[in-house]
C-alpha cells in the first residue's frame, strides 16, 4: 500500500520539528543580554584584586547605540584610596565628600559612539585590614531620547566586617535596618 504523497510530506515536517525541538530544546539555554551602555572592568597588573595595594584597575565603557551627555560616577568608600591613571576626557573631575567618607567623583564623558570604545585605567589601594566596594555609574541620553544607565561594583581589600570566631564558627554582625518593624 502507497501512502499518499501529502501524508509524507507531512510526516516528514513532523519529524523534522521533533528532531529540532529535541536538538535544540533539550539543554538550559540562558543569554543575558548586553546592556546598553555595557561597563566591563578587570584587574590589569598581576597583583591579587582582593585587597594586594596598589592594584591597577582597567573601567572598559562601550555604548550599542550612540549616547549623548554620558556622565561617570564613581563612589569611594573611606580606606579606599583611587587615582585616576588615564583621563580619555576633556572635562574635569568634580570630586565631592559625603557625610560618611564617601569620595564621589562625577566625569562628564561627553558623547559614547559604538565604533568607540573609552578605557579609564585607575589604581585602588586599600588601608591594611580596610576595603569596600567601589562603584561605578554611567548615565547618558540616547539619540532617540532614551535615558540610559548602567552600574557595577568592584570589591577593593576586604570589604565588610571581619567576623568573630565563637565555638569554630565565623560570625558577622546583623545590618541595622533603617526603619520597618522588628
Amino acid at each position: 500500500m502507497r501512502w499518499p504523497a501529502v501524508t509524507t510530506c507531512a510526516v516528514r515536517a513532523a519529524l523534522a520539528v521533533v528532531l529540532l525541538a529535541t536538538t535544540f530544546g533539550t539543554g538550559p539555554l540562558a543569554l543575558e543580554p548586553e546592556a546598553e551602555l555595557p561597563l566591563r572592568w578587570e584587574w590589569s597588573d598581576a597583583a591579587d584584586p582582593g585587597g594586594v595595594p596598589g592594584g591597577k584597575l582597567r573601567l572598559s565603557i562601550g555604548a550599542r547605540a550612540p549616547v549623548e551627555s554620558a556622565r561617570l560616577a564613581v563612589s569611594v568608600p573611606p580606606g579606599i584610596d583611587a587615582e585616576i591613571l588615564s583621563r580619555p576626557w576633556s572635562e574635569t573631575a568634580r570630586e565631592s565628600l559625603a557625610e560618611d567618607g564617601t569620595r564621589r567623583l562625577r566625569i562628564d564623558l561627553g558623547r559614547l559612539d559604538p565604533a568607540r570604545l573609552l578605557t579609564i585605567e585607575l589604581r585602588l589601594t586599600a588601608a591594611p585590614g580596610a576595603g569596600g566596594v567601589v562603584s561605578f555609574s554611567v548615565r547618558g541620553v540616547r539619540v532617540d531620547g532614551r535615558p540610559q544607565r548602567s552600574a557595577t561594583g568592584v570589591a577593593v581589600g576586604q570589604p565588610g566586617q571581619p567576623g568573630v570566631v565563637r565555638d569554630g564558627a565565623r560570625e558577622f554582625r546583623g545590618a541595622r535596618s533603617s526603619g520597618g518593624t522588628r
